[in-house]
């Protein structure tokens, strides 16, 4: 890669990361802070809120669950450190050196919690001070919280210096509300400084409890790091789609008035794209979760770099000077550099590998595959105009080239 080419990917990390930074308390720490939970959740009156009248913080997290209430409490009251853990990502809390074991089934002796209690988030010693139990009130409300404990906090003149409320509500005979709500009477800095992590392990928490509750096979510690994958990935391709500066060989037909079809096949393209632009950050998508193998998974993982990595060799070998009009001035050869050596439609190939990488690595019917056959339509309209067009305006020496490489994939 040219010196111009690293400097230019440099300033789009640059300023990917002051976006990110500028982003974070404006839009991403309000989200995060009460994910799941609208404007009437927050602030509605809650079991526990009476412990901490005036908090310098609250915030409120919710998961809709597909169960009823009597389903929903089991798998809510034996959690802990030393009971069936938190459901959450185990390989995170591994690397804290917490290590967490996930209960995958309801456990009578896990069943009974009394007030007074205590109730450690990590295993034996480590980790930080254990909650206490608060209040427990069976098919409603679990509620937790730290006593004061240093001289900051003994000041405060307060019985609670934080509480962590669990509280179900019923929507329906058979759906039930799950409300985390969390409030300090006063936050540290230090506690400000790993908000993002809490919020990552707390919403594992909901989205493990839920997916318990339902009775679907999914693993939300390794889901997670299949969706880490996933969105590294797109964020890589996206990067390089609307990020980098479109090469003129894309865009020689540019003012060509594009047809009905055209315009139909491009805006099914958009459509379908969408869930592979949200699979990373919502679970409701799960609901079409096909449990596919973890062999088959990290395959997938392979083709969506792969893929990522020929766009990426395709914006390459059409950025070089001469493969489009320029000023007005046709290139004077057609581009043979490259992935264009083996194969005439590396582009439409990148597309192809990386939606079949996106399908096996989400293990969902609507990521990846609805997208795969809006790419295979648009490769079955548009290549045969193409070449045919090539043909006319390069003759022989592009016959003679196609009879050298294949369409997709290279001749043997």
């Amino acid at each position: 890669m040219s010196n111009n080419g690293c400097m230019k990917w440099l300033s789009i990390l640059v300023i990917f990361s002051l976006l990110l930074g500028m982003a974070y308390p404006l839009l991403i720490q309000p989200w995060s802070l009460n994910w799941g939970a609208q404007t009437a959740d927050r602030q509605m009156q809650l079991p526990g809120d009476g412990y901490i009248p005036n908090p310098e913080r609250s915030n409120t997290r919710l998961v809709t669950i597909q169960a009823p209430i009597e389903q929903v409490w089991p798998w809510l009251i034996q959690m802990g450190a030393e009971r069936g853990g938190f459901y959450s990502y185990t390989w995170l809390e591994g690397l804290i050196n917490c290590p967490i074991e996930n209960a995958d089934r309801i456990h009578s002796e896990w069943q009974d919690l009394q007030p007074g209690e205590s109730y450690p988030l990590c295993p034996g010693d480590f980790g930080p001070p254990p909650y206490q139990v608060i209040e427990v009130v069976p098919g409603q409300a679990l509620i937790l919280g730290h006593r004061p404990l240093n001289e900051a906090e003994l000041a405060m003149d307060t019985d609670w210096v934080d509480t962590w409320a669990f509280v179900l509500q019923p929507v329906d005979a058979d759906t039930t509300r799950l409300l985390i709500r969390t409030r300090n009477a006063y936050l540290p800095g230090w506690m400000k400084a790993i908000e993002p992590g809490i919020f990552v392990m707390e919403r594992g928490m909901l989205i493990g409890l839920q997916a318990r509750a339902e009775n679907r096979p999914i693993e939300p510690s390794q889901e997670a790091l299949y969706r880490s994958v996933f969105g590294f990935l797109l964020l890589g391709y996206l990067i390089v789609r609307f990020g980098l500066k479109r090469p003129l060989a894309l865009r020689s037909n540019a003012n060509t008035k594009p047809d009905r079809l055209t315009l139909i096949l491009t805006w099914l393209g958009f459509l379908l794209e969408i869930p592979v632009l949200i699979f990373p950050f919502f679970t409701w998508i799960d609901r079409f979760y096909l449990g596919f193998p973890d062999w088959l998974r990290w395959a997938g993982a392979v083709l969506f770099l792969f893929g990522v990595g020929l766009y990426i060799w395709v914006y390459w070998a059409l950025s070089h000077p001469g493969n489009a009009q320029r000023g007005g001035q046709q290139a004077a050869s057609f581009v043979s550099h490259g992935p264009y050596r083996w194969v005439r439609h590396p582009m439409y190939l990148a597309m192809i590998v990386m939606t079949i990488g996106m399908f096996l690595l989400s293990s969902n019917l609507i990521v990846g595959l609805p997208y795969l056959i809006a790419v295979i339509l648009m490769y079955i309209y548009f290549v045969d105009s193409e070449e045919r067009q090539l043909v006319e305006r390069f003759g022989e020496p592009y016959s003679e080239y196609m009879r050298k490489t294949g369409r997709l994939l290279p001749h043997l």
